[in-house]
């Protein structure tokens, strides 16, 4: 994801800097869909499958396919990294995950 926000990144810049209001509008937009990224997980989505799974395959050691779970049975990417992510960073972290890919297509679609 780094990786990819400084590819982006630099030549988005240049062109958010060279317009008079671009590094304020991206800031805004940041700051603005931040709060959604930091409250504690609460929508149906997120507790049965986006988050529950990746906690219990934390549990569990591996990737497991959960008897009382069928959104166990065909893991996506997003899961997966909301497993690292986890992991490393508790449980908000599959949350800002989603907020920075969202900036990043942000600045791509600029």
């Amino acid at each position: 994801m780094i990786c990819q926000f400084v590819w982006v990144s630099r030549a988005k810049f240049q062109m958010f800097r060279q317009h008079p209001g671009g590094m304020s509008l991206l800031t805004a937009v940041a700051v603005i869909t931040l709060g959604s990224a930091l409250p504690l997980p609460f929508s149906w989505d997120e507790l049965t499958y986006h988050l529950a799974v990746p906690v219990r395959w934390i549990v569990a050691g591996g990737l497991p396919v959960l008897a009382d779970n069928p959104f166990s049975g065909f893991p996506a990417l997003p899961q997966l990294l909301f497993t690292m992510g986890i992991e490393m960073g508790g449980i908000r972290v599959p949350r800002l995950l989603c907020w920075e890919t969202f900036l990043i297509s942000f600045l791509a679609s600029c």
